[in-house]
């Protein structure tokens, strides 16, 4: 019999009011939560890597953009929470700028300015 917290129950059991809905769903965020390996800013991947927008933290880079100026222009660029990023390229010899897929297209970032993207690495990238 299966317990009512386990994240292997599946729609129809709770349905049948067999078990409780909350039971699934802090099983999906449970496994969800096990599969994010690392958290870091985004210019301090490296080339092949896919990740996913975790945030923006303007605060830890040095711009002399006016202050939410950087942020601004990040979330126009599609740098928005949950966007899918592909590290595309890497510049030499500094490796600097970086190219990134942002879910369909393509943009150039200096990794200063990239390490203002937070973004989680899942269990899949190693």
């Amino acid at each position: 019999m299966l317990r009512p917290d386990s994240p292997h129950q599946t729609e129809r059991q709770c349905r049948d009011g067999g078990l409780p809905a909350r039971g699934i769903i802090q099983g999906i965020v449970s496994t969800m939560q096990r599969s994010v390996l690392l958290r870091q800013p985004l210019g301090g991947l490296r080339r092949g890597v896919r990740a996913e927008v975790a945030g923006l933290d303007e605060g830890a880079v040095a711009t002399t953009l006016p202050a939410g100026e950087l942020e601004r222009r990040l979330i126009e660029m599609g740098l928005v929470e949950g966007a899918v990023i592909e590290i595309l390229y890497e510049g030499f010899p500094a490796r600097d700028p970086i190219a990134i897929r942002v879910n369909d297209h393509t943009i150039a970032l200096r990794r200063s300015e990239a390490n203002a993207v937070l973004v989680d690495i899942h269990g899949d990238q190693r």
